[in-house]
Order: C-alpha cells, then structure tokens, then sequence
C-alpha cells in the first residue's frame, strides 16, 4: 500500500515540504484546480534545472547503468546552451559511460525531483527528460570518474527491482521495460 499525504493549497504544500527538507517517504497529492499554473508556481520557488537521459538496452535485454554516490542510476545530465534534448542525452551517455552509436527509439518523458546543491547552497528543482535508447554494438564501458562514477555495469532485466536506486529511476525502468 502507498502512503499518501494530500495537500489543498500551495502554501500548505511548501510548508510541508519544507517540514521534511524536501526529503519526503510518501507520494504528496496537490489537489487543485488548476495543475499547470500551481506547477509553474512551485518551479519558480525554486532555481529550474533540465537535464536529459537514457535508458539503454541491448540485444540481451540488459539495461546500462551507473554506480555514484552508492545508487545505482541511469546516466543523464544538464543541458547545455541550445542543445536539444535528445542530442544532450546522447552526449551525456556517451560522456558518462563511453557509451556510442546508439538509437533513440522513444519520445522522452520527463520526471522531476528536488535535491540540495552544495554549490549554489540552494534546493534545485530538476526536470530530467528521458529517452529509451537501444545498442547493438560491443564497447568498453568507461565510467566517468570526474563525475563521481565509480562503476558503470549492464545490468539484467530481471534484477533491476533489486538494485539500490532512486524512486525516479525505478519509474522510468518500469517505464522503458516493457517497450
């Protein structure tokens, strides 16, 4: 069963939110009337950020993921300036696990969750676009180490709901694996 806590307004949304730093353990429903104006009034509360990624399978239904800051993760990053959603995921695929020649078989979908930047000493709200990509080529996987990946590992259908990730990567596991 899914805990939910169901708020009714967008002061009482971020005050519970701010009550759990932003770090909640239950699915929140906003109950409104009108969705995409309270959403871009809770993005502007935040600085936005939007970064682009993969799920890449290959021939033996394996799917590529990442090992950083002890998750498992799908590799995605930020968009640079006019760069295009799809040529941005490709490139930080590339990037983050040497990762080339692959196919782009989905239209991207997006997830979105809050985290705390060091740097800007500031909570990011973070829209992640994601695409479904196929490999059909051998390559070495090469983690990109100054970004903080450790390993990077096909990883097997079946044992995915068994890894340690995030909540947004499950969905969009649950998402890509049927197709």
């Amino acid at each position: 069963m899914i805990d939910y806590h169901t708020v009714f307004s967008y002061s009482e949304l971020i005050y519970y939110l701010s009550q759990c730093h932003f770090n909640l353990k239950q699915h929140v429903v906003y109950s409104c009337q009108n969705p995409l104006k309270e959403f871009n009034l809770l993005k502007s509360y935040f600085k936005f950020s939007i970064a682009a990624g993969g799920m890449v399978k290959n021939q033996d239904d394996k799917v590529l993921m990442i090992y950083k800051n002890g998750f498992w993760d799908l590799p995605k990053g930020k968009l640079n300036l006019q760069e295009s959603t799809k040529t941005a995921a490709l490139r930080e695929v590339f990037e983050e696990t040497n990762a080339s020649g692959l196919k782009i078989a989905s239209d991207h979908f997006s997830t979105y969750h809050v985290y705390f930047d060091l740097n800007f000493q500031q909570f990011i709200f973070k829209e992640t676009k994601w695409f479904l990509m196929i490999s059909n080529l051998d390559f070495e996987l090469i983690p990109q180490l100054e970004e903080g990946i450790s390993k990077v590992s096909w990883v097997s259908h079946k044992n995915t709901h068994k890894i340690k990730t995030y909540e947004s990567v499950k969905l969009v596991l649950k998402k890509f694996m049927s197709c």
